[in-house]
Order: C-alpha cells, then sequence, then structure tokens
C-alpha cells in the first residue's frame, strides 16, 4: 500500500477518535456507535456527505464487528447511488437482495465505493440514542471536523444531501426545485465551494425517506455529467 494512503488513514483513524470524544459531550450514556466514512481515501473522485447516521443502520447495533459505515443494512440509497451513475460495480445490484446484510457483505460494499472512486460520510458522526436529527449545537460541533476530513481525503468533488447538510455547511439557502428543473434541461449546475477550499459542491436531494428519491438520481446524474465536461473527473 502507498505511503500516501497509509498516511491518510492514519490521520482519519485519529481524526475518528477525536470525533468519538466529541460525541460523549452529548452522550446520556445510550447512544449507539458512532459511524465513521469509508471508501476510497486517496483523492476520490466524489465526496458523497450526508447530514448523520440513521438507525436503521445495521452497523450501528452494538453486536455488530464489522466496519462503520455509512447506510450499511439499508437498500434505497445504494439504489439512488448507482442509477445515479455515482457508483457503478455490479456488487450494488446484489443490495436489492439482500434482506440482511452480514459484516462480510458490508465490507465487498465499501471495496466496490473504493473501487468506483468514492467516499461517504455524515457530517455528524454521532448516532445518538436513535438517529434523530443533529441539533444546530452538533452540527457546530462536528464542522471543523469534516472540514477536516476533507482535506485529509481531498475529493475532487463534493455533493451534499438535502437543505439541512447545506444550511450546516454554511447558511445556504438553496431552492433544489430549481437544481432539479435545470439537471432536467441539461443546462450547468451552479456550484459553491465547501469550507472555502478550491473543492466544487453540488446540492442534492436527500435521496431517501421525505427526500426525493427520484430527483436525486436526476441531479447526479447531470453533476457526473457535468463534471467529466469540466474536467473535475475522468
Amino acid at each position: 500500500m502507498a505511503r500516501d494512503v497509509i498516511d491518510r488513514q492514519r490521520e482519519l483513524r485519529l481524526l475518528n477518535m477525536e470525533a468519538a470524544g466529541r460525541a460523549k459531550s452529548f452522550d446520556d450514556g445510550n447512544s449507539l456507535p458512532d459511524v465513521t466514512g469509508g471508501g476510497q481515501v486517496d483523492r476520490p473522485d466524489f465526496a458523497l456527505v450526508f447530514i448523520n447516521p440513521t438507525i436503521r443502520n445495521a452497523s450501528t447495533h452494538s453486536a455488530w464487528r464489522g466496519i462503520r459505515h455509512p447506510w450499511i443494512g439499508t437498500r434505497p440509497v445504494w439504489k439512488v447511488l448507482k442509477n445515479g451513475g455515482v457508483l457503478k460495480d455490479s456488487v450494488f445490484d446484489e443490495v436489492a437482495m439482500r434482506r440482511v446484510w452480514d459484516e462480510e457483505f458490508a465490507a465487498r460494499i465499501y471495496t466496490g465505493v473504493a473501487m468506483d472512486r468514492a467516499y461517504i460520510t455524515n457530517l455528524v458522526k454521532w448516532t445518538g440514542p436513535n438517529g434523530d436529527l443533529p441539533t444546530v449545537q452538533m452540527v457546530r460541533a462536528f464542522a471543523a471536523l469534516t472540514r477536516r476530513e476533507l482535506e485529509i481525503v481531498q475529493p475532487r468533488v463534493f455533493i451534499a444531501f438535502g437543505r439541512l447538510l447545506l444550511r450546516g455547511l454554511g447558511g445556504q439557502s438553496v431552492r433544489l426545485g430549481g437544481i432539479l428543473d435545470i439537471a432536467r434541461t441539461g443546462s450547468r449546475i451552479p456550484n459553491a465551494f465547501v469550507f472555502d477550499t478550491e473543492i466544487p459542491m453540488f446540492p442534492c436531494y436527500f435521496p431517501v425517506g421525505r427526500g426525493n428519491p427520484g430527483g436525486a438520481e436526476t441531479v447526479l446524474r447531470a453533476v457526473v455529467q457535468q463534471c467529466k465536461r469540466d474536467g473535475w473527473i475522468a
């Protein structure tokens, strides 16, 4: 393994330890395990960033002995990411047939994420007792850590899922319906630059639940094509 990758992995482990310490300040003794970022840690094409872990994540169970990364044990989000063209590996086609994930399948999924040059993380790593949406204080507490996480991983493109995350990244007001209209017409989707870096950030619907899975797929396909045209990704 290249020294650069080993260094990044070491820095991420230290960062996750710091995140775990920060999470304890919100812990009432009933919290589920934290969920850390996973995938390609060496300059991935995409950082796919969500707001916080879901209680449906199988790796938040205390008996889980494998990796603890976003969306393990769930199905809808993987379908959106595959149909949106961000993930391509055939392993993601197996998700629809899986009612129960084990640690080995979770590892295969995140090997596929890495091979597709993506990195998936949450702004807030703390699951809490039931995966509720984080408070403003939690978002502020973890935002600086997420900035450092991006500095370590160095993604080429950042995709922010959902309005709450967009607000947490600096109070930006984005009308996602307008982004979807642009994506449907093939026009250029406007982007910001996350955390005052040179990493382009694109907004996207939250892909499950009260979000808009179909709209997320359409926006993702448009973002992928635009990033290729602009030379952000190969």
